[in-house]
């Protein structure tokens, strides 16, 4: 039975820090939100229903400095097994909440723009927004199995 992973508390491979673990490389993680309003211009037009819960909108990227606010959040999450609000965008009109990773208004009722966030740790390579979680969760499996920082793994290239 496959499971639809969501960087939650239990996530293992949300464990992955900026320290090396079992000399693990040490990683960036990028941090996306999929919403049909975005963050940082709070005079956007609000888009028309879709009629469809269903409809996919594409990731769009934090901000570096809301990225590192939230990973900061995620990690220290993970080691305290607590929860965090992280205010997000230009005029700070967003939260995050970690580590159930939704976004919602502060200031006003959500109707259509509560939104799911994604910590990204694998990458397509033509437009560098984040793999979908059941891939990123391979990916992550097979680079912890063959170790390709490793001597080990050196030795198998020559």
């Amino acid at each position: 039975m496959s499971r639809i992973h969501t960087y939650g508390p239990s996530c293992r491979l949300g464990q992955i820090s900026t320290t090396s673990e079992d000399g693990i490389p040490s990683l960036r993680a990028g941090w996306f939100y999929t919403s049909p309003l975005p963050i940082d211009d709070p005079l956007s037009a609000i888009p028309p229903p879709s009629g469809s819960e269903s409809v996919k909108h594409p990731p769009h990227p934090f901000s570096l400095y809301d990225g590192s606010a939230l990973e900061e959040a995620w990690l220290g999450c993970k080691e305290q097994e607590g929860t965090a609000e992280i205010p997000v965008g230009i005029s700070r009109l967003h939260v995050v909440q970690v580590p159930k990773l939704l976004m919602s208004p502060i200031y006003w009722s959500p109707v259509h723009d509560i939104a799911a966030v994604t910590r990204g740790t694998w990458f397509y390579k033509d437009t560098m927004l984040p793999v979908e979680p059941p891939v990123a969760n391979q990916l992550e499996t097979g680079y912890r199995e063959l170790r390709p920082w490793s001597q080990t793994w050196y030795g198998y290239l020559s």
